[in-house]
């Protein structure tokens, strides 16, 4: 019982303390190749796709792939491309939110819910992503790996599976905040 009466005042603490390896995570997704092949989406061969481009290409926001895909026209792969840029946009709220909640803990609800707000943005942000990363790579991976080329998806794919999830609790977390803060006991 105790817990849940100290809970709603430690939201905001704890969902920023939450968001510090999530900002790790993203930050990691966003500086995936062409700036770091360690980190990639798809890896082809000596091709690793990341963010802003794939090994050996120069940094841009929007690209076409080297490898022609049949079910894709290079329009729609350049244009999907496009949406990678919601990585390092999540990250940068993610940020905020971190420092928002080290600083308006104390503002306990309104402080709060303007916190869950921002969360929800970069939650929708890294949904998006993710979902459209995810969709865009797999069904590539797959194509390329039924034509006999040696294509697997890169673990910038899980990496911003686990952000989407640390997003989820640190929205679930601080809603609850919200919505358990407001609750007063009643004396008789």
């Amino acid at each position: 019982m105790l817990l849940i009466s100290v809970s709603p005042n430690l939201g905001p603490y704890l969902s920023s303390s939450d968001f510090i390896p999530l900002n790790v995570t993203l930050s990691q997704v966003s500086i995936s190749p062409p700036a770091w092949d360690a980190i990639s989406f798809m890896d082809v061969g000596d091709f690793h796709f990341g963010v802003f481009g794939y090994t050996g290409s120069t940094a841009r926001l929007c690209y076409y792939l080297p490898i022609s895909i049949l079910w894709f026209s290079d329009d729609v792969m350049y244009t999907a491309t496009c949406a990678f840029i919601l990585y390092p946009i999540a990250a940068g709220i993610a940020g905020i939110s971190v420092l928002l909640g080290l600083r308006w803990a104390s503002y306990q609800c309104a402080g709060t819910a303007l916190i869950n707000l921002i969360i929800a943005v970069a939650l929708l942000c890294t949904l998006v992503a993710w979902v459209i990363s995810t969709i865009l790579f797999g069904i590539q991976c797959t194509k390329l790996s039924d034509n006999g080329t040696d294509a697997t998806l890169g673990n910038a794919t899980w990496l911003g599976f686990g952000a989407l999830v640390f997003l989820f609790l640190g929205f679930c977390n601080t809603a609850y905040s919200v919505c358990g803060s407001s609750r007063r006991t009643r004396r008789g």
